[in-house]
């Protein structure tokens, strides 16, 4: 199950972007889509876990036999309904606040032209009140009031913003509070579903168990698009990347390539989306330390260079060879860690 929701999931994460997650030429719209990723397959996996439980409620009856069949399966069909029917309003939500983060970063990038925006209701008699309480309502871009406010605000909320020139107004001295789960600004945590959501809500040693093993299936789902990818992009143009710091440079061959996404890293899904976007990552890594080969089979290797690359509050350490060979100092990429000695 966790597969087929985050497929669509995914799908209208995408959708709502404007763009597949795999064509990202810029190094903060990566960022903001790994965030979206990561936050898709966590729901997925709080979904897929929802679902279990009720499910596994309806196996015994009070007295604790258990149920026939055909009785699981009445008592089934109801809880599979409602949760279809979810499904549809969380894959509307997804498309929603993706297609919000998008619009949030051309805010950005056009706040010297326009540096204000204003709240706007679709205006009919499905809005809500406490929408209706913020329509017209025009603050600054880097406002707090947008951290929380941003549209949209709600399940099937339909509330957009304008950018525009015009005076700042006076914040409400009531300001409704957004649902449970939409007190974001998905533009800025690429949270497309917040944590506050009801699927989030288990204890912390069951989320980290379902969360990192959809980790690990996502990871191996998108290995061979990682591969193809870079490949592609890279291995086969055998392009040269500079070390910062040094006046080296690295090229990554194919085996290369199966070393790094052999090795592991608590964040599997992500290290592989890095590797496969190494030609936006590695002008960005930051030099850490230079280690000495203490391995005696490694007869080739002079010493090694650690660079770090931070992303999702998660650090990437970038295992740098340097190799003698013929008498010169050769450059290898050859691992993405967690840690470093």
């Amino acid at each position: 199950m966790y597969r087929q929701y985050y497929d669509r999931f995914q799908h209208q994460a995408e959708s709502g972007l404007g763009r597949k997650f795999d064509k990202i030429d810029n190094l903060k719209d990566f960022e903001l889509v790994e965030k979206m990723k990561q936050n898709v397959s966590h729901f997925a996996a709080g979904k897929q876990q929802a679902l279990t439980a009720s499910l596994e409620r309806i196996l015994y009856n009070k007295d604790g036999t258990k149920v026939t069949k055909a009785e699981f399966d009445k008592a089934a069909e109801p809880i599979l309904k409602q949760h279809n029917r979810y499904m549809k309003v969380e894959a509307d939500a997804i498309n929603k606040a993706a297609s919000a983060a998008d619009e949030w970063q051309q805010i950005k990038r056009t706040a010297y032209l326009y540096p204000n925006l204003q709240y706007e209701t679709v205006g009919d008699d499905r809005v809500r009140d406490e929408h209706w309480a913020l329509d017209g309502l025009i603050r600054p871009i880097n406002d707090d009031f947008w951290k929380t406010h941003f549209p949209p605000n709600g399940w099937g909320c339909r509330c957009t913003v304008i950018q525009t020139d015009g005076e700042p107004t006076k914040i409400p001295d009531v300001v409704p509070t957004p649902a449970k789960g939409f007190n974001q600004n998905v533009g800025e945590t690429g949270n497309l579903i917040d944590e506050q959501h009801p699927y989030f809500n288990m204890d912390n040693a069951t989320k980290d168990s379902i969360f990192k093993k959809a980790e690990l299936t996502r990871a191996k789902d998108n290995r061979e698009n990682v591969k193809s990818m870079a490949k592609k992009d890279f291995v086969e143009p055998k392009t040269k990347f500079d070390l910062p710091d040094t006046d080296k440079q690295v090229t990554v061959t194919n085996n290369d390539l199966k070393n790094m996404i052999a090795h592991f890293h608590p964040e599997p899904a992500i290290k592989d989306s890095i590797i496969a976007n190494l030609p936006l990552v590695m002008p960005n890594l930051k030099y850490v330390k230079e280690g000495i080969n203490n391995d005696p089979t490694k007869t080739d290797v002079s010493r090694f260079l650690y660079y770090l690359f931070e992303m999702n509050n998660t650090n990437f350490f970038f295992n740098i060879q340097m190799l003698m060979i013929e008498g010169i100092e050769v450059a290898k990429l050859y691992a993405i860690t967690g840690l470093i000695k």
